[in-house]
């Protein structure tokens, strides 16, 4: 099987990109062929409904190679680039897409964001997003959300709210306060220790890197050390009102829930694609979540 040959294999099996869609998709498909061919190209074999397979080290039988697809939610206001090619090193393939026959039959579905709460539900409604992602949700089948992609996980937003979120994780999403209440001294009385507390400015948004302390086991934190450092930008954070989805919980003036999970839905405030070899690790285990 030649490389152009596997190559129209791989676009059928994912998908037709239309036109106007990200470039990102094709090359995405394409670099996945690519990998597959070169491990081989006389030991890959294609079977209709089943998929690329490969021969066995010793000749006999076939052995098939799953699919790690994930599909990214493309609704204008993602940082799809990065978000793409932080899953692709973590050993996904990636398509992008804002078709909601497409996203429907995703395995594995990423929402990212940037921006405002308002517009982001504004465009997942247009777009006729909103149920696609529901319905996955409901099937239980894995989903994260990235920074804004988490924060509209929630039931409403208080940015130029409120505004309604898609209600995956009940509570609501509010604003830093705009200064932190920090002890500066303790002094002794005849009532006990009396702790002095002054308020200091506290910079908004939340930007850089910041610790996430894990409150309960998860997948998601594999081989990932406690109090491991994160990248942040944001000026909202969740308030979930069960304390049980919470995961990990991060200090900013306040302590706010930064990773929740259910089941395999997940959401995390920071952005994992931009934390280098942590956000990686964190990204490998949820296609390992995914895909096994």
């Amino acid at each position: 099987m030649d490389f152009e040959t596997l190559l129209g294999i791989y676009q059928s099996r994912l998908g037709k990109v239309k036109s106007g869609s990200s470039p990102l998709s094709v090359k995405s498909v394409e670099s996945q062929a690519r990998l597959q061919y070169h491990l081989n190209p006389v030991r890959i074999r294609y079977t209709p409904g089943i998929g690329v397979c490969v021969l066995k080290s010793d000749g006999v039988g076939e052995e098939e190679l799953p699919e790690r697809i994930v599909h990214l939610i493309d609704y204008g206001m993602g940082n799809l680039h990065s978000v793409s090619k932080a899953f692709e090193k973590a050993g996904a393939s990636v398509l992008i897409s804002d078709n909601p026959n497409e996203i429907s039959r995703a395995e594995a579905l990423v929402l990212p964001g940037v921006g405002a709460f308002r517009a982001a539900m504004c465009e997942l409604q247009e777009r006729s997003l909103i149920e696609p992602i529901m319905a996955h949700v409901r099937l239980g089948k894995p989903f994260i959300g990235i920074c804004l992609g988490y924060q509209l996980l929630f039931e409403s937003s208080e940015e130029d709210g409120p505004v309604k979120g898609l209600g995956i994780f009940k509570g609501e999403v509010v604003r830093f306060q705009n200064h932190a209440l920090e002890g500066d001294e303790t002094n002794p009385t005849d009532e006990g220790q009396i702790s002095h507390l002054t308020s200091v400015p506290l910079k908004i948004p939340h930007m850089g890197w910041n610790q996430v302390r894990q409150v309960q086991r998860s997948e998601l934190f594999e081989c990932i050390p406690d109090d491991a450092f994160f990248y942040f930008v944001h000026s909202y954070y969740p308030v979930p009102r069960d304390p049980n989805v919470v995961i990990g919980e991060t200090e900013y003036g306040v302590s706010f829930a930064s990773v929740v999970g259910k089941d395999r839905i997940y959401g995390v405030q920071f952005h994992p694609e931009k934390s280098q070899t942590i956000g990686a690790r964190m990204l490998s285990n949820f296609v390992r979540i995914a895909f096994g």
